[in-house]
């Protein structure tokens, strides 16, 4: 092996030089020199030698009297880009009844790239439910990141459910006028309607509370039998008609909810 010598010290040569760049991974680099001084000239976790962004990840040590030939194997991301997604991602799934989700990967020098309740750009409104890192070189110094997004890209139509019963009623004094009844007060239990509409919504809004109590209609009503009863001891109600509960659940602590709104036909007078 000849040594190029500089005012007494030797100077490493590179003697091979090979790069591959990859879309999808890590680029590699493979870098021989000969006529090291020492074998602690290139360590592992430093930068690649003309090759920004890229770590040396692993060192060969070959001695040859007092020099050294010492082969790096780097990789890295090239031109300090910072990051790049993995081949395949990401994933994205539109849903008609649940949250849209999508499965992202990238590959970056921060193994802290996703951040769970952070929002993605994915369109409409994404939020990291869940991220994971490991290492995908043996320095440390570059991760496979993944994150899972939950959220709402295209806007969702709301679900409906009709519940139909009957309410059974009781009174001592109570006029039924329709087929099969009577005309005069009368000691009876007699069905009424009992409706009830439940509209589920997909939504990053929190729960509309400060509508409840009071009378509200569902949007596209569904009809009501209406049943003029009377009776002597009545008993008043409100809100009456159409009146609305609210069931709702958050989805992880984040800005995500399905929020069920209960709407229960009532009838206005009943007996006491």
């Amino acid at each position: 092996m000849t040594a190029i010598l500089k005012h007494g010290a030797t100077t490493p040569l590179l003697t091979d030089n090979s790069y591959d760049s990859n879309l999808a991974g890590l680029d590699t680099a493979s870098l021989v020199y000969a006529c090291c001084a020492s074998r602690d000239a290139y360590k592992v976790g430093q930068a690649a030698p003309g090759y920004a962004g890229l770590i040396i990840d692993k060192v060969g040590h070959k001695q040859d009297g007092d020099e050294w030939e010492l082969s790096l194997s780097c990789n890295g991301i090239y031109g300090n880009k910072g990051q790049r997604q993995s081949l395949g991602y990401p994933k994205t799934t539109i849903n008609q009844e649940d949250f849209d989700g999508v499965e992202d990967e990238v590959i970056s020098a921060s193994r802290s790239f996703f951040h769970r309740g952070g929002f993605g750009a994915y369109g409409g409104s994404m939020i990291c439910v869940s991220a994971s890192s490991e290492p995908i070189n043996y320095s440390k110094t570059y991760w496979r990141n993944r994150g899972r997004f939950l959220g709402i890209i295209e806007q969702k139509p709301y679900k409906r459910q009709i519940t139909c019963n009957n309410k059974v009623i009781t009174g001592d004094s109570i006029t039924w006028p329709l087929e099969g009844g009577w005309g005069t007060a009368q000691k009876a239990s007699v069905a009424l309607p009992s409706v009830v509409v439940s509209d589920t919504y997909l939504t990053t809004n929190a729960p509309q509370t400060g509508r409840i109590p009071g009378a509200q209609s569902p949007p596209n009503p569904p009809s009501i039998r209406f049943i003029n009863a009377t009776t002597t001891d009545p008993r008043y109600y409100w809100p009456n008609g159409w009146g609305l509960t609210v069931q709702a659940e958050q989805v992880a602590g984040v800005s995500l909810w399905r929020v069920t709104y209960i709407y229960e036909y009532q009838h206005r007078i009943l007996p006491a």
